[in-house]
């Protein structure tokens, strides 16, 4: 989400200071985002390795 439209949202809800408020919130989406993506790319490459491992064994 970017810096202008939540520093509206928060001009909307009248919350004071929304100018460096929302460059926070942006910079703190950006990296939830990333986490995110983190954390789902390793479950899906366990998720294939174990998939991977139990055909190797002939299990499918």
């Amino acid at each position: 989400m970017r810096a202008e439209r939540i520093e509206q949202i928060l001009s909307d809800h009248g919350v004071a200071q929304s100018k460096e408020l929302s460059l926070a919130l942006e910079e703190i989406l950006r990296e939830f985002s990333k986490d995110r993506d983190l954390a789902k790319h390793v479950s899906e490459n366990i998720a294939r390795k174990n998939r991977m491992n139990s055909i190797l064994r002939g299990e499918r």
